[in-house]
């Protein structure tokens, strides 16, 4: 199954590369009961992206100011403040200005 799980993510290669003078930005949003930085899910492939991809960027969503907050998002708070959160940061993070791939 690990296995399945990289080729999915080196897939996203011919995706990733741009005329850009780097390859196009990552942002990952994780689902209900994962944080952003968890080392055993997104925390993972957030760090896999990064040494299989050189000099990407990579975005990964933290919904507030703490990983165990993060978690609790997911459960807990409302879905339309946490996209409309969502939107303001990646707005506001000048290494997305000029687009992104989203996972």
């Amino acid at each position: 199954m690990q296995n399945f799980f990289h080729i999915l993510l080196l897939s996203f290669l011919g995706v990733v590369v741009s005329s850009r003078d780097g390859p196009t930005p990552l942002v990952l949003w994780h689902g209900m009961g994962d944080s952003c930085c968890n080392p055993i899910s997104m925390g993972n492939i957030k760090s896999y992206l990064e040494e299989e991809i050189a000099g990407v960027y990579v975005h990964s969503i933290m919904i507030g100011s703490n990983i165990v907050v993060d978690m609790e998002s997911g459960f807990f708070r409302d879905t339309n403040r946490q996209v409309s959160e969502v939107c303001e940061m990646m707005a506001n993070d000048p290494e997305l200005q000029d687009g992104y791939n989203a996972i």
